[in-house]
């Protein structure tokens, strides 16, 4: 999976994913997929949604903490 933009929103995570928009939003609930919040938007890293991908979807496969903004 590669992309040229570094940041990603609920929709174009979807689109990137192949994942449906409510089991993303399911997971941020959850706190079991990286983002950002931003106000009230959430945003998502491409590199690091990459990286949770390949991981299986594990939040504890050495992924970056991102601060909060």
């Amino acid at each position: 999976m590669t992309s040229e933009k570094k940041f990603l929103n609920m929709d174009e995570l979807a689109e990137y994913t192949g994942m449906s928009k409510s089991y993303l939003y399911k997971r941020v609930c959850n706190k079991s997929i990286p983002f950002i919040k931003l106000g009230t938007r959430t945003v998502f890293v491409t590199a690091v949604i990459d990286k949770w991908v390949l991981s299986g979807g594990q939040m504890n496969m050495g992924l970056p903490v991102l601060a909060k903004l």
